[in-house]
C-alpha cells in the first residue's frame, strides 16, 4: 500500500492517511460494521470493552481471510459519544500500532441496538502475486495448425494408410 499525504493537503488530523493506493493483483475482503457484541451475544457496559471487542472481532475477520489488520486499506467509525474519540484512538493504537488506513469517523445520534456505543468497518485488501503464465501448448500435429485454404485443402485429401 501507498500512503498519499499530499504537501497541498493539510496533515491528517488523527491516525489516519488520506489516501491509500494498492498495487494491481488485490484480494478484497470487505468487513461489515463491527460493534462491540461478543461471540457469546453479550456487550460490555463500557466504552474501552466495547472497542476492545469491535476490534477482536475485526481482527478475527480478517484473519479468518487469511489477511492481517495492516491490510486495512480502508476504515469507518461510528461513535455515539464525541467524548470516547480520545479513548477510541487509544484502542486503535494498540490494534493498528504504526499502521494508518484512509479512515473516516462519525459521531452519530445511535446505533441500531442503544446499547451498542462504537461501530468499525473495514476494506482490507491485500496484494498478491501474479498468477504464472501457462507455457504456449505445441500442438500435436502440424494439421492443427494450418488455417484458412491450407486446411481446407488438407480436409480434402484422403487419409493416409499406415503399414
Amino acid at each position: 500500500m501507498k500512503v498519499h499525504n499530499p504537501a497541498s493537503v493539510h496533515p491528517p488530523a488523527g491516525n489516519y492517511s488520506h489516501g491509500i493506493a494498492l498495487p494491481p493483483n488485490c484480494r478484497s475482503l470487505f468487513v461489515a460494521g463491527q460493534t462491540g457484541m461478543r461471540a457469546d451475544g453479550s456487550t460490555p457496559a463500557g466504552f474501552e470493552e466495547q472497542c476492545d471487542a469491535a476490534w477482536q472481532n475485526l481482527r478475527a475477520i480478517v484473519e479468518d481471510a487469511g489477511m492481517q489488520l495492516t491490510d486495512i486499506a480502508r476504515l469507518t467509525v461510528l461513535l455515539t459519544d464525541r467524548a470516547n474519540l480520545p479513548k477510541f484512538a487509544e484502542v486503535r493504537r494498540r490494534y493498528l500500532g504504526d499502521h494508518k488506513p484512509a479512515s473516516t469517523g462519525f459521531v452519530v445520534a445511535g446505533l441500531v441496538r442503544p446499547e451498542w456505543l462504537v461501530e468499525v468497518d473495514a476494506i482490507v485488501l491485500k496484494p498478491v502475486a501474479a498468477p504464472a503464465r501457462k507455457a504456449a501448448q505445441k500442438p500435436a500435429r502440424r494439421a492443427a495448425k494450418r488455417t484458412g485454404a491450407a486446411a481446407r485443402k488438407a480436409a480434402k485429401r484422403p487419409a493416409r494408410r499406415r503399414r
